[in-house]
C-alpha cells in the first residue's frame, strides 16, 4: 500500500517537471544554453567643460604702512595730543615734551650766533684798511659758521619737544602716559601708528603648485586674488585684489613660494595679522572633466574607471589626472571626448561584459534608456520570472528539479513521506487515494459506496501514508 501510494506521487511529479520543462525549455536546447541578460548600468557622455584654475592657500595680512612712534630727544611727556584708537593724519603732533631746556638752549645759541655775526662784521671792515690780517678775519668766519650750525641744532632739538605722526593711520593706545620720562635712544614706541587702506595678504605655494601656476598664468597681465575670512567656511571678502609679486625662489625649509597680494581695504574690514584663506584665479580653459564618483583606485596608486565601448561592452581605463577640479578630476589621458562613462553599477563589471546602458542625470537615477545602445534580446522563451509565474498558478505546488530525484531515490521518497504527512493532500493525490481505497474496498468484499462515502473519504484524506486503509467490519 505504501510503496503504491509513493509510486503514484513520484509519477505525478514527474509530470509536474515535465510541464516545468515545457515552460522553460526552447528549441536551442534549454536554459541552460541560454545566454545571460546583459547588466544595466547608467552612463554618461564625456564632453570638454570650461574650467577656470584656482589656488587656495593660506595667508595672513599685512599693513601696508606701519610706524612706530619714538622720541627724538630726552624729556618728560607733559601732554597727550590725541584720542586712542582714532585715525591721524600724517603732520597731526600727537606728543609735547617739556621744552624749557631746549628753549633755553636755542635763546643761547642765538646769542652765541648774534655775537659771532658781529665780530665778524668788524673784521670785515679792518681788513680793507689792512688793520687786520687776513687770518684772523678768516678765523672770525669760522666762528660765526659753526655759532650758526649750533643755532640750527638747538632749532631742531627744541622742535623735536613737539612729537608728529609720520603717516596718516590709525593710531593704537598710547604706551606712555602724561609725566613719563622718555629718551631720544629708547628701544620701544611710544605709539603705533597703520595705515589699513590698502593692506598686503602674504600667502604661500608649495612647489608642486608653482610649476602649474606660472603655466597657467602665462599671458595674464593681472592675476585676480579672493580672500574667504574666518577659514573655509566663512564669509569671502566682497572686494578682489591682485597679485602684487611672488618671490623666484623656493624656500628650502618649507619647500613653499612667498607671494603677495595688495587688497583696497576702505573699511578697515581686514586688520593686520589676520589669517585669510586666499584664492588665486587664473584664466578659463576647456578640460575633460571625470567626476570622481565614477573612479576607483587602485592598489598601485592608479585611477581607474569604466566605459561602455561601441559593441555595448565594458572596458576598464586607466586615467591621467592632472588635478581635482571641485568634486571632478581634470583628465589628460586615458578617455576621450564623447565615451560613455559608466557612472553606477561600475562595481560589478568585467571587461568585455555586455551591459544595456542607459543615461545617467543629476539625481543619479537612471534616466532613460540610451539611444541605440541595449543590445536586441531573443524572444524565443519567456523570462524566468514569467514562466515561474505560470507554472505556480497552472500547478500549485512546489517543483522539484528530476535531476535531483535521480541523485538519491531513498532522500526523496523520505522527503515525500513527511511532506505527506504534515501538508494536506493535493487534488490529485486524493483522486489517487479515492482509487486505491475502491481497489482495497472490492479485495476485502465491502460495498463500494460505504467506503467512498464523504464521511470516510475525509478520514481517509487525513490518514497517514504508513497506517492501512480503514476496513468494514
Amino acid at each position: 500500500m505504501n510503496k503504491t501510494v509513493i509510486v503514484v506521487i513520484l509519477l505525478v511529479l514527474a509530470a509536474q517537471a515535465g510541464l516545468y520543462m515545457a515552460f522553460f525549455g526552447n528549441d536551442n536546447g534549454g536554459a541552460q544554453n541560454q545566454q545571460p541578460p546583459a547588466m544595466a548600468v547608467s552612463v554618461k557622455t564625456l564632453k570638454k567643460q570650461p574650467v577656470t584654475y584656482k589656488y587656495e592657500s593660506p595667508g595672513r595680512v599685512v599693513a601696508y604702512r606701519q610706524s612706530q612712534v619714538r622720541p627724538q630727544v630726552s624729556g618728560v611727556i607733559t601732554k597727550s595730543l590725541f584720542e586712542q584708537g582714532t585715525r591721524v593724519e600724517k603732520g597731526q603732533q600727537l606728543y609735547q615734551i617739556d621744552e624749557a631746556p631746549f628753549l633755553a638752549e636755542l635763546n643761547s645759541a642765538k646769542a652765541t650766533a648774534k655775537a659771532a655775526k658781529s665780530r665778524l662784521d668788524r673784521y670785515n671792515e679792518l681788513v680793507k684798511i689792512k688793520a687786520v690780517s687776513q687770518q684772523e678775519t678768516d678765523d672770525v668766519i669760522v666762528e660765526y659758521d659753526q655759532a650758526k650750525a649750533a643755532l640750527e641744532v638747538a632749532q631742531v632739538n627744541f622742535d623735536y619737544t613737539k612729537v608728529y605722526a609720520p603717516i596718516s593711520g590709525y593710531i593704537g593706545r598710547t604706551l606712555v602716559t602724561d609725566g613719563a620720562l622718555v629718551t631720544s635712544n629708547q628701544a620701544e614706541p611710544i605709539a603705533i601708528i597703520t595705515q589699513l587702506n590698502p593692506v598686503y595678504v602674504d600667502m604661500q605655494l608649495s612647489g608642486d603648485d608653482v610649476a602649474q601656476f606660472r603655466m597657467h598664468s602665462v599671458g595674464m597681465e593681472t592675476i585676480p586674488v579672493r580672500v574667504r575670512l574666518g577659514g573655509e567656511k566663512g564669509s569671502e571678502y566682497p572686494i578682489t585684489g591682485k597679485l602684487k609679486f611672488s618671490e623666484v625662489t623656493v624656500d628650502t625649509t618649507t619647500g613653499a613660494v612667498a607671494m603677495r597680494a595688495i587688497f583696497d581695504n576702505p573699511e578697515g574690514i581686514l586688520l593686520p595679522g589676520m589669517f585669510v584663506r586666499s584664492v588665486l584665479e587664473l584664466k578659463s580653459s576647456d578640460e575633460l572633466l571625470v567626476p570622481q564618483r565614477a573612479t576607483t583606485r587602485m592598489p598601485d596608486g592608479s585611477l581607474v574607471a569604466w566605459i561602455v565601448d561601441e559593441s555595448n561592452k565594458a572596458q576598464k581605463r586607466v586615467l591621467e589626472v592632472e588635478q581635482a577640479y571641485k568634486d571632478q578630476w581634470i583628465v589628460k589621458g586615458g578617455v576621450d571626448v564623447g565615451d560613455r562613462l559608466i557612472m553606477a553599477g561600475y562595481q560589478k563589471v568585467q571587461p568585455d561584459m555586455p551591459v544595456r546602458s542607459e543615461l545617467w542625470n543629476a539625481s543619479g537615477k537612471a534616466a532613460q534608456k540610451a539611444p541605440a545602445e541595449a543590445p536586441k534580446q531573443a524572444a524565443e522563451a519567456p523570462a524566468p520570472e514569467v514562466a515561474e509565474e505560470a507554472v505556480e498558478e497552472t500547478m500549485n505546488t512546489d517543483v522539484v528539479p528530476v535531476d535531483e530525484q535521480l541523485e538519491d531515490e531513498a532522500t526523496e521518497e523520505e522527503a515525500i513521506e513527511e511532506e505527506v504527512m504534515d501538508e494536506d493532500a493535493s487534488e490529485e493525490a486524493a483522486v489517487v487515494e479515492e482509487e486505491i481505497k475502491t481497489e482495497d474496498a472490492q479485495i476485502m468484499d465491502a460495498p463500494v459506496e460505504e467506503m467512498t462515502s464523504e464521511d470516510d473519504s475525509e478520514d481517509t484524506t487525513e490518514l497517514n501514508a504508513d497506517q492501512p486503509p480503514a476496513q468494514n467490519k
